[in-house]
């Protein structure tokens, strides 16, 4: 988490002076508002590296049920050679997902880390699926 809290701080102060540098852009605003939303971030990681902890977890579980559902539902639509294995990939995905937000307040702090694992694995196995379709 101190990691992620002063990268966001580094990455929010860069982004901010980039404010200064090109006032004249349209969205200047937006990238300023950014900037500065960034290193709030990275500073409250910084202060509370377990709620920090926790609240990523829950954008985790969040990521990892959207991102399982739009590859089951590409699987499915687009119907490639071995689709079946990005449509299992999707469901384990979603399951992850689903299977985080439900132990949250308890598995918040180590769970991270073997899910990406765990979904990582499962991504692999299906770009081989795929690539020995495209092979072939």
């Amino acid at each position: 988490m101190f990691f992620f809290g002063w990268l966001l701080v580094f990455a929010g102060a860069f982004e901010a002076l980039q404010y200064f540098w090109k006032p004249k852009w349209s969205g200047f605003f937006l990238q300023l508002t950014v900037g500065i939303l960034a290193v709030v971030v990275g500073f409250h990681f910084l202060a509370s590296p377990a709620t920090g902890a926790l609240v990523l977890t829950l954008l985790m579980a969040v990521y990892f049920m959207v991102v399982g559902i739009l590859r089951a539902v590409t699987a499915l639509t687009m119907r490639f050679p071995n689709w079946g294995w990005v449509l299992f990939s999707g469901i384990v995905t979603f399951m992850l997902g689903v299977l985080i937000k439900w132990n949250w307040a308890v598995s918040g702090l180590w769970i991270i880390g073997l899910f990406i694992g765990i979904d990582l694995i499962f991504r692999g196995w299906s770009y081989v699926m795929l690539f020995l379709a495209a092979r072939k």
